[in-house]
């Protein structure tokens, strides 16, 4: 099985590369922002078949996940907000949508949580509550 594993920067796949016990893997680092991600993700999968894609990366948690730092997750829902958006000073164009379902079908015993790509990070856990509230 061919497996391409990516992440936004090199340095979140660096740790990875020494764990890894993959055979026939390749590591690719899609760029920061959603459009040289994909972009970037596009190209690669035009020019390479592979069986597999599995996207890794660094998430921040709100404040009550009960998560810690260096914990592994995985993911069943992803959300893109803009914390605008969660105090109506914003909104997303109708056509953009902003909620995916992944049907993660690998088996393993990671916990798995909710996700969301924000627009900007928040320092205020007061806001980043508000916007964990509305993604339920």
């Amino acid at each position: 099985m061919k497996i391409l594993i990516v992440s936004a920067v090199e340095s979140e796949l660096s740790a990875l590369r020494l764990e890894t016990i993959l055979v026939s893997h390749e590591f690719y680092p899609l760029g920061i922002g959603f459009l040289e991600a994909a972009i970037n993700l596009y190209h690669k999968l035009n020019s390479e078949t592979f069986d597999l894609v599995i996207f890794t990366g660094t998430i921040g948690a709100y404040p009550n996940s009960g998560l810690s730092i260096g914990d592994v997750v995985t993911t069943f829902d992803h959300h893109l907000v803009g914390v605008a958006s969660h105090l109506n000073q914003a909104y997303f164009p109708s056509l953009t949508e902003n909620y995916l379902h992944i049907e993660n079908k690998l088996e393993t015993s990671l916990k798995s949580v909710p996700i969301a790509t924000v627009l900007e990070i928040t320092s205020n856990d007061d806001l980043a509550l508000m916007v964990e509230k509305k993604q339920h």
